[in-house]
């Protein structure tokens, strides 16, 4: 029943969001891949889209909402424009997994 719930949430996500259209074909994806750091540092963003220009942060969170989530992706943020050279737009969402089962988006800007 809880597969079935999030694969709801999911589809709410990429059909009805503002993040449709990086779910799309127009995008290469990364998920969950390390980014290792200079100090060795590794940094692990939930998704990655990105095409020539442009990359879509998107970092998943279930709970209630946190600074320091919003201080992770600008985190992200920093050192994949760094890494990719072009422009960065990042997102979190948070899945409400309670019974009103609900998307929020947020966009987080960056630094």
């Amino acid at each position: 029943e809880e597969k079935i719930e999030l694969q709801q949430l999911f589809e709410q996500l990429v059909n009805t969001s503002i993040l449709s259209s990086y779910f799309s074909r127009g995008y290469s994806v990364l998920n969950e891949q390390d980014i290792i750091l200079p100090k060795t540092k590794v940094l692990r963003p939930d998704r990655l889209a990105y095409n020539q220009e442009e990359v879509i942060i998107i970092d998943y969170k279930t709970g209630a909402k946190k600074d320091k989530d919003r201080d992770q992706v600008q985190e992200y943020g920093h050192w994949i424009s760094t890494i990719f050279e072009r422009p960065v737009l990042a997102f979190l969402v948070y899945l409400d997994l309670t019974a009103q089962k609900q998307v929020d988006v947020v966009e987080v800007p960056l630094r």
